[in-house]
């Protein structure tokens, strides 16, 4: 609508959409977004939990959802009121995500086996939680299970590619 309303042709508009940096440019978007109705949420005493696994059935939840071209499930975000307080779960330490000037992967490394312990303790303390495990084993047990198979053709469907997965 905006670029039909700036007098856009429609070429411009479908050379706009079809780019991948206006993907990348609309997830980045999503993430912050996201964040910042959690912290909205969270201010009104509603707990949230992000649902990055909503592209599992992104076919299904495209067509549920009736999404138009150019619109993809990106993440989802479920929002009410928590039955029980599971505390503040940890999170890496700054110094280990967060760098000035260069990535320092020594720090990463570091921050991640100091974190281990720290995460571990969190789990064993949490009443609700049936996991013994560490961080790097439910991030890697998580990502290696996502294999995301319908990406491919929810790009296609929804107007961001033309060719087919190989």
């Amino acid at each position: 609508m905006a670029f039909e309303n700036a007098g856009k042709s429609k070429e411009e508009f479908e050379k706009f959409m079809t780019s991948i940096d206006t993907l990348i440019l609309g997830s980045h978007e999503v993430g912050i977004a996201i964040q910042n109705a959690t912290v909205a949420a969270e201010s009104l005493g509603l707990g949230t939990v992000d649902i990055g696994a909503i592209r599992n059935k992104c076919l299904e939840v495209s067509k549920e959802l009736n999404l138009p071209k150019y619109v993809i499930p990106v993440l989802g975000l479920c929002l009410g009121y928590p039955d029980d307080d599971p505390g503040l779960k940890p999170r890496l330490p700054t110094e280990t995500v967060c760098f000035e000037e260069k990535y320092d992967s020594e720090k990463v490394k570091a921050g991640v086996n100091e974190f281990e312990e720290t995460y571990k303790k969190y789990l064993k303390e949490r009443g609700s939680n049936t996991r013994d495990s560490n961080w790097s084993t439910g991030i890697a047990d998580i990502y290696t299970k996502c294999t995301y198979e319908d990406d491919c053709a929810l790009l296609k469907q929804q107007g961001f590619i033309s060719i087919d997965k190989k």
